[in-house]
């Protein structure tokens, strides 16, 4: 009867262990599932951008930065004022250090000229180990008039949890030309 109860509170122990363990599985797989939908759907947006830029024939700078141990590039993108002078919307991209400079985290802002509101830079995603855009010389790319296209590549490498092992990273890249995604 004693080894009875005690094989049943064995398996009891065991059935816990099992069902705890599949619950911390199931929280980190969510975790890099929503991680990762909160990149794509800054790329994507961040695509949008760009291909707006390139139809619009706005200025798009990009300028990359090594500093410190996070590699990170701003994305500027300016339209012209018909008039002259100042740029009458601008968007910009920039990936800054968290509080604790753990991890990046990737900011967007628009301004409008005359906008009486002060533009802030919006969080879009965190945790991140870095943040790539590089402008492809024209005529690299394959397609059909090379010449007149300019690619763009976005890599963005994220932690994959809170412990910040960059052994394992999540990463996110989109390669596209940016004159010919409408």
């Amino acid at each position: 009867m004693l080894v009875t109860l005690l094989i049943v509170a064995l398996l009891i122990a065991a059935v816990v262990e099992i069902l705890q363990n599949t619950g911390r599985q199931i929280g980190q797989m969510t975790g890099e599932m929503t991680q990762r939908a909160l990149i794509q759907s800054s790329l994507d947006k961040l695509m949008t951008d760009i291909s707006l830029a390139g139809k619009d024939q706005a200025i798009l700078q990009v300028t990359n930065d090594a500093s410190s141990w996070y590699e990170s590039s701003r994305v500027t993108i300016e339209w012209p004022d018909v008039q002259g002078g100042e740029a009458y919307k601008r968007i910009d991209w920039a990936a800054a250090p968290d509080q604790n400079e753990e991890g990046l985290i990737l900011y967007r802002r628009v301004k409008l000229k005359g906008s009486q509101e002060d533009a802030y830079f919006i969080p879009l995603c965190e945790n991140l180990y870095s943040f790539q855009v590089q402008l492809a010389a024209a005529g690299e790319g394959s397609l059909e008039d090379p010449n007149s296209q300019q690619m763009v590549d976005i890599v963005v490498e994220s932690y994959r949890d809170r412990n910040r092992d960059p052994e394992r990273l999540l990463v996110v890249s989109r390669t596209f030309c940016r004159e010919r995604l409408e």
